[in-house]
């Protein structure tokens, strides 16, 4: 009698084991993005927590010992926390809603820069000419979304187009609502 090889492990389940190790290397890697995510939330909370111990011992002590506190360690702490809120309310939606309503067709949006410290933006884009930068600057200075809108500079004919227009335009910018 003649033996039979059979080979029960064919292509499509050699393909579904690929798939299956794709699928665990984006469960180890969600795993640890979420354990990193968690462990810089809690080092933010202890040093909010730790500023608002020393501003409060600071404050406390204030008043029986005035010579006591010191205030480049205050200021440091306030800075601190206030850089802080201002980033974590920051509104990334309310900011691209408003470009969204400014940006007339034939501009592109390359880079937004955002100072958080003076709720002020920057951005970078290109265009098909100088009239349609000038049609964003006037959109985003009437939106309301912006304020003190002001093209900082353009640059005409480069080699990535013929007409194309790259420009920085500088605004004020508050959390959904004209600063």
């Amino acid at each position: 009698m003649q033996k039979i090889d059979i080979n029960l492990a064919g292509r499509k389940d050699r393909e579904g084991s690929s798939l299956l190790l794709v699928s665990l290397a984006l469960l180890a890697f969600s795993v640890l993005y979420t354990a990193h995510t968690f462990q810089s939330y809690r080092m933010n909370r202890l040093e909010i927590a730790r500023s608002v111990e020393r501003l409060s011992r600071a404050e406390a002590g204030a008043g029986a010992k005035q010579g006591e506190s010191d205030p480049k360690l205050i200021k440091r702490d306030v800075e601190f926390i206030n850089s802080f809120v201002s980033r974590k309310a920051f509104s990334w939606t309310g900011l691209l809603s408003g470009l969204e309503e400014s940006v007339p067709d034939g501009v592109q949006i390359l880079q937004i820069s955002p100072d958080f410290r003076n709720s002020r933006i920057n951005i970078t884009g290109a265009a098909k000419g100088m009239k349609g930068v000038l049609a964003m600057v006037d959109s985003m200075g009437s939106s309301g979304h912006f304020k003190e809108v002001f093209l900082l500079k353009h640059e005409e004919g480069k080699p990535s187009g013929a007409g194309m227009v790259i420009f920085n335009i500088h605004a004020s910018y508050g959390a959904g609502k004209a600063p």
